[in-house]
């Protein structure tokens, strides 16, 4: 054996050892997520594992055992295939569907162009070049679609969706350069060995981009769950508490911060049990999410309570605007097997600003809250005070 095929079957070790340590580390993440990024896990398990039986036979194209036309035609369509499968992940990723259709227009292509490569190949004097050419502009167009599509679909907060938009792009220029390469120096070794070094790199980026997107989703995943409400979807207490303080010291921001309660929500539990005592805090929070005004932050309190905070000047325009909010609730109707029933909020607000404590001022809209509770409910009630007089137990 001699340099050249103990540095090729290194280099066929490198790439087989890359893609199988992608291939267990994104089996062992599809076992414990579901939907959309289960599909998008398999679809990229299936990329690498195409990846690594491309490079291969690339590999044994330049042995002379091997038949070309064979090897022609498996490595076209394996590159093309596993191109296909990680733009295929990528739309998964982010919950778009494949239509059965363009799925198999894609399997459509894939043979065929394995097929023309193969023609090309027994039919057309010195083509190698014109073969090469035809491989890396559909590599390179599969590619830069996953790039584009990752790209225009990312969310700034998902920190691990930049790293895949990267390894795309990483992807198409590594599809690029050994091409641009053969060009620019006519040597089919140069070529040969850009294949080879652009490969690897390309699979460990494309790698650790990979483990990135799924590591920093589960840690976006526990962090959401840490300051969501698990039922409404809104924040939690917690949360909403930091993030007013934050308004107030950071940004030096005045408002308002209001109180909301469900009125005598205890007996619709009672007369029509949890699940739709459910329902009804969960169409309720969602009312309030629709009038929550851009710059706010609502959470729910505990219970069937909310806490809002909303940038409105003062407390005249705040109770226009929760008036209107108390209006839109009352008009809601629930109904199902044997029941039918509508629902009132009460509410209570206070004005918060910078030389004005947090926590006096959530006190302040508390009490406003129990003065519309005593005062017959289906109200708002505002505190001028600046100073909470005292807390009351609330009627339910």
């Amino acid at each position: 054996m001699n340099i050249y095929q103990l540095t090729s079957t290194a280099n066929i070790v490198n790439v087989l050892g890359t893609s199988a340590i992608a291939c267990f580390f994104l089996h062992q993440v599809s076992m414990n997520i579901t939907g959309e990024k289960k599909q998008a896990a398999n679809r990229f398990f299936v990329g690498f594992f195409l990846l690594g039986f491309a490079f291969i036979s690339f590999s044994f194209s330049f042995d002379s055992w091997a038949h070309q036309a064979w090897s022609t035609l498996f490595n076209n369509m394996l590159y093309v295939a596993a191109c296909y499968s990680l733009l295929i992940g990528v739309i998964s990723w982010y919950q778009y569907t494949i239509s059965r259709r363009h799925i198999i227009l894609m399997h459509l292509h894939i043979i065929l162009f394995g097929l023309v490569q193969v023609a090309i190949y027994l039919y057309v004097a010195n083509s190698e070049y014109l073969r090469i050419a035809l491989c890396v502009g559909t590599v390179a167009c599969i590619l830069f679609c996953a790039f584009v599509f990752a790209w225009r679909h990312r969310r700034p907060e998902h920190q691990g969706e930049k790293y895949i938009c990267l390894a795309m792009l990483v992807c198409f220029a590594a599809s690029l350069i050994p091409f641009l390469l053969l060009m620019k120096t006519e040597s089919f070794e140069i070529y040969g060995l850009s294949i080879v070094v652009t490969q690897i790199l390309a699979s460990d980026f494309l790698l650790g981009a990979l483990m990135s997107l799924f590591l920093f989703d589960q840690i976006n995943w526990h962090y959401r769950r840490s300051i969501r409400d698990e039922l409404t979807g809104l924040y939690n207490r917690r949360y909403f508490r930091d993030q007013l303080a934050e308004h107030v010291s950071v940004h030096g921001q005045r408002g308002i911060v209001a109180m909301i309660d469900i009125d005598h929500f205890k007996k619709v539990n009672d007369a029509y049990g949890h699940d739709v005592g459910d329902k009804v805090m969960v169409n309720v929070a969602d009312v309030l999410q629709e009038h929550i005004p851009m710059k706010g932050v609502l959470a729910r309190y505990g219970g069937e309570e909310f806490v809002m905070y909303a940038p409105w000047p003062n407390l005249g325009v705040a109770r226009t605007h929760l008036d209107e909010i108390r209006k839109a609730i009352e008009k809601q109707i629930f109904y199902g097997d044997g029941y039918r029933f509508g629902i009132t909020i009460s509410i209570g607000c206070a004005q918060l600003s910078a030389d004005i404590d947090v926590v006096e001022s959530v006190k302040c809209a508390d009490h406003a809250l129990y003065q519309s509770k005593v005062q017959g409910r289906n109200q708002v009630t505002v505190m001028e005070s600046r100073n909470a007089t005292g807390l009351h137990h609330r009627p339910a």
